[in-house]
């Protein structure tokens, strides 16, 4: 894996922050007034993606708007939260962020997230500072599993794709990463459990066993 390890970046969701339940509980909380849920098995379904929930619900359910408007206010309201301090950095975070920087090795974050929202989250568990590329949604035209947000992180830090380590948590994150021509470490989490994480070269329990000296070594 050292293969000289030049540059690590980080996915979000799930991999810094939990923020799944607390999505999942915004969709809902906005589908409520139509008497209308979206099933758990569903969201998790499209974790890591680019894909909208309100790409499926708005249509399928016939609700009085559209995609956008729902999506403005899912994302708006995500951030009311995040701001109101609702989102924690998982275990592990401010450790592995340390170890790479005692390093000396750039820092990048490629999200399929909104940027507004990224950088809120960021800013609230203390960490923004330390990235030195942050490529979310609004940056490329196609989002994981396309290499395109793995390609331009790389492309922002100065380092070649196969120098870089992808630290994600989804297979569409995964897909991504090996796209690009990158290695990629995968952290397992409670909803990616049962996926088939076989793109990554290298499965964590939690971020919190994440070493980059030993890392560095094979």
């Amino acid at each position: 894996m050292s293969a000289a390890i030049a540059a690590v970046i980080f996915d979000l969701d799930g991999v810094l922050v939990d923020s799944e339940p607390l999505g999942y509980q915004v969709v809902n909380d906005i589908l409520a007034p139509f008497a209308v849920t979206m099933d758990w098995e569903d969201y998790v379904s499209i974790i890591g993606t680019t894909i909208s929930p309100w790409d499926v619900l708005v249509t399928q359910h016939k609700l009085p708007g559209t995609r956008q408007d729902f999506s403005d206010r899912f994302w708006g309201e995500l951030e009311r939260r995040v701001a109101a301090g609702e989102l924690a950095a998982k275990a592990g975070v401010h450790s592995a962020i340390d170890q790479v920087q005692r390093q000396g090795l750039p820092l990048g974050l490629a999200s399929s997230s909104r940027r507004s929202y990224v950088t809120g989250v960021l800013s609230s568990i203390g960490v923004i500072a330390a990235f030195g590329a942050i490529v979310c949604r609004e940056d490329v035209v196609t989002g994981k599993p396309d290499p395109a947000p793995y390609l331009e992180t790389a492309s922002r830090l100065g380092v070649e794709p196969a120098g870089c380590l992808a630290v994600e948590d989804s297979p569409a994150g995964l897909a991504s990463a090996r796209a690009a021509g990158m290695r990629a470490l995968a952290v397992r989490t409670v909803y990616t459990r049962g996926a088939d994480l076989w793109e990554a070269d290298l499965i964590l329990p939690s971020l919190e066993a994440f070493s980059l000296a030993d890392l560095l070594k094979h």
